[in-house]
């Protein structure tokens, strides 16, 4: 078993200051990941991090305690309508995916295919990753958009989900090293994309991030009792093979009280399952992965109003109980 070398948590940009700076001690984390708005309003989310957010003195002063704290700042966005934004479809429809009735479209992602569009991701690539402070981990996020719609035009459309977004992902690498020579970029395996890629192999530097949203959060993960979970995990050791196991991360749900809505507020109480949780990071210690986060959005100082405090130090606890970890 791989020791545990991160511990995270996964917060709305809006969110960072001393409350989460607090619940960070109290967790005894190592890694604080801020994650945009997605869907439609993610460009707009990110431009608002980036010319608001990262800019302002607040977030600079948490963004330096945290730092002193030991505690890396990450960025975990849904970036791919601000890499490449749906306002080029109209000089550039070409470089937009095709849909199955053979149409291009704007709606999500693009043509993995296309060698001007790869190129003009690139270089937003390299642009986004120079606006990104504070990321001392030279770990970026930059994924695609949500449900992972493929490209079907002649070209792309014998490659399956996970092959189309690590031709995307390999770019976005050689984007982001120009600005970080010794940056790093996630696959994310989400939804369609935890399918194994088929013929495209990730190039060094792109590493792992598993996310199952469509598990049982009621069950332990690797419960073979959960038909969802069995299908969530079934394929994650040949993904670990793959890519490899020293830089891969576990994005998991154990905090997330708004996924209990479908993310439409207002949201519940956070159900915090101390054994599942216990049983999961078991698990994913057991495969050999060395670091794991939660998204946490939304369990701020309203939540601790209404609710009371989050669950933080169980779940860090746990991390270092179960993980190996190290405080």
């Amino acid at each position: 078993m791989t020791l545990m070398k991160r511990r995270g948590l996964i917060v709305f940009p809006h969110e960072l200051g001393d409350y989460w700076i607090r619940a960070a001690r109290r967790a005894r984390i190592n890694v604080l990941g801020l994650h945009p708005a997605d869907g439609a309003e993610a460009f707009g989310a990110i431009e608002r991090l980036l010319h608001e957010t990262v800019v302002s003195p607040s977030f600079r002063i948490a963004a330096g305690k945290l730092q002193k704290m030991g505690v890396a700042l990450e960025y975990e966005l849904h970036a791919m309508s601000w890499l490449l934004p749906r306002t080029e479809f109209t000089a550039h429809p070409e470089w937009f995916r095709m849909d199955r009735s053979g149409s291009r479209t704007a709606d999500c992602n693009f043509c993995p295919s296309n060698e001007e569009a790869l190129a003009y991701v690139e270089r937003r690539a390299e642009e986004l990753a120079r606006a990104l402070p504070f990321t001392t981990s030279h770990r970026y996020y930059f994924w695609q958009d949500d449900n992972c719609k493929k490209c079907h035009c002649p070209v792309c459309r014998d490659l399956n989900p996970s092959d189309q977004a690590l031709l995307i992902y390999n770019r976005i690498l050689r984007g982001v090293c120009r600005a970080d020579p010794e940056g790093m970029v996630s696959f994310l395996a989400y939804q369609n994309t935890l399918e194994l890629p088929g013929t495209i192999r990730p190039e060094p530097g792109v590493f792992f991030e598993y996310a199952p949203i469509d598990r049982d959060s009621d069950e332990p993960i690797g419960s073979p009792d959960s038909a969802k979970n069995r299908w969530q995990t079934s394929t994650l050791p040949a993904f670990l093979e793959l890519f490899g196991r020293e830089t891969a991360q576990v994005l998991e749900y154990w905090l997330d009280s708004p996924r209990r809505t479908n993310y439409i507020p207002p949201y519940p109480k956070l159900i915090y399952k101390d054994e599942v949780v216990r049983e999961d990071v078991a698990y994913y210690a057991s495969l050999g992965i060395p670091s794991m986060t939660t998204f946490a959005c939304s369990l701020g100082e309203a939540y601790e109003l209404e609710f009371g405090t989050a669950p933080f130090e169980a779940y860090g606890r746990t991390l270092l109980e179960e993980g190996g970890g190290e405080a």
